[in-house]
C-alpha cells in the first residue's frame, strides 16, 4: 500500500488483484458450502417426514420415486448456488451463451462423448485399483421399470436435469468466478471441485476428466450449451445402455457398448475432418489462454486455495469423501 498525492492509501495492481481473487474464491467456496448443507437438510427433512409418517419413500412407485428424485435434485443443487448468487449480488450469467455452428456442435458431442469413453475406460483402471483396496463400490438405487413413461423420466432425472443444474454451478457459476484469473486454473480447478461434489471416491476420477472436456468445451466456444449438450449425451448414453441391459441382458450390452463406442469415434473423426476448413466454424482448437494477471500462475493457484470459504468448502467435501469410504 502506498500513499496517493491526495494522501489517500492505495493498492498495488498486485494487491487489488489478490483481493478480486480471494473475492471470486470465498464465492465458490461458499457455493460448495451451501451445496453440502442443501444435502444435509434435504436429507434431514426425509427423514423427518418419514419418521413423522408423512412420507415413505419406500412406498413409491417408480414414477413417484422419479419425480421426487427430480424434486429433491433441484432443492440442493440449483437453489443453493442461485441463493449464493444472489446474496453475494454476483452480476454473472450462469448460461453463457454465444453462438456456436452447427458442425462444432457436433465436435463438441461426438467428440466429447470420445473423450468420455476413454475416461471411463481410464476411470474403470483407476476403480478397478480401489476396489482391490477395499473402497466400495457406490451403490444406486434400481430406477428402471421396462416403460417408455421409466425411460422418459429416467432421461429427465438423470441427463436433463444434471446436463442443465451441474452445468450452471460448476461452468456457469465456478469457472465463469475463475477465468479471469486464468482458463487452464478455472479449467481444472472447476473439474477438479466437479469430482470432489459427487461424493464418492469411486466417481471422483471420471468426474474430474469429464469435467476437464466440459470445461475446455466453454472457454473455448464462449457458450456453456456445447457443454450442457455433451453432459445430456455422456448421460443419457448410461441410461440407453441401462435399458439395453434390462430389455436384453448383458452379453448384448457389451455389444451395443463397443458398437456406440466405434460410432462415437467415427462421428468424431468425421467432425473433425469437417471442421478443418475453419471458413466452415469457428476454430476449437485454439491455444486456452491462461489470463492477463499482475501474479504468476503459482501466486493466483495459492490465493485461490487460501481463500478462508474455499478453505472450508473443499475440506467438508473432502471430509464426506472419507466419510464414505
Amino acid at each position: 500500500m502506498y500513499q496517493s498525492p491526495l494522501g489517500q492509501p492505495m493498492l498495488w495492481p498486485a494487491q487489488i488483484e489478490k483481493r478480486n481473487i480471494r473475492r471470486d474464491a470465498n464465492f465458490v467456496g461458499f457455493v460448495l458450502i451451501a451445496l453440502l448443507v442443501a444435502q444435509l437438510v434435504v436429507a434431514f427433512g426425509l427423514r423427518f417426514l418419514t419418521a413423522a409418517r408423512l412420507l415413505n419413500v419406500a412406498t413409491l412407485d417408480n414414477t413417484g420415486y422419479l419425480f421426487l428424485n427430480m424434486l429433491l435434485y433441484i432443492v440442493y443443487l440449483a437453489v443453493p448456488a442461485v441463493l449464493v448468487a444472489l446474496i453475494a449480488r454476483r452480476r454473472q450469467n450462469p448460461f453463457p451463451t454465444r453462438r456456436v455452428s452447427v458442425g462444432n456442435y457436433a465436435v463438441a458431442l461426438f467428440g466429447g462423448m470420445t473423450m468420455a469413453v476413454a475416461a471411463n475406460y481410464a476411470t474403470s483402471l483407476i476403480m478397478s485399483i480401489l476396489t482391490a483396496v477395499g473402497v466400495p463400490y457406490p451403490q444406486f438405487p434400481q430406477t428402471q421399470s421396462g416403460t417408455p413413461v421409466s425411460l422418459i423420466l429416467n432421461l429427465v432425472s438423470t441427463a436433463v436435469l444434471p446436463a442443465l443444474l451441474e452445468e450452471m454451478v460448476m461452468r456457469g457459476y465456478v469457472l465463469g468466478a475463475l477465468r479471469r484469473y486464468g482458463d487452464k486454473l478455472a479449467v481444472i480447478l472447476s473439474a477438479a471441485l466437479f469430482g470432489l461434489i459427487h461424493g464418492n471416491v469411486l466417481q471422483v476420477p471420471f468426474a474430474f476428466f469429464l469435467g476437464l472436456t466440459l470445461g475446455w468445451l466453454v472457454v473455448q466456444t464462449g457458450s456453456i450449451w456445447p457443454a450442457v449438450l455433451l453432459h445430456f449425451g455422456n448421460n443419457a448414453m448410461s441410461v440407453l445402455l441401462d435399458y439395453v441391459e434390462l430389455a436384453v441382458g448383458d452379453n448384448a450390452t457389451a455389444t451395443v457398448l463397443t458398437f456406440l463406442v466405434l460410432v462415437v469415434i467415427g462421428t468424431a473423426v468425421l467432425s473433425a475432418a469437417f471442421l478443418s476448413n475453419k471458413k466452415r466454424g469457428e476454430d476449437l482448437l485454439r491455444p486456452v489462454g491462461n489470463g492477463i494477471s499482475p501474479l504468476s500462475v503459482s501466486q493466483r493457484v495459492t490465493t485461490v486455495l487460501t481463500a478462508p470459504a474455499m478453505i472450508v468448502g473443499v475440506c467438508i467435501w473432502v471430509l464426506t469423501l472419507i466419510l464414505s469410504i
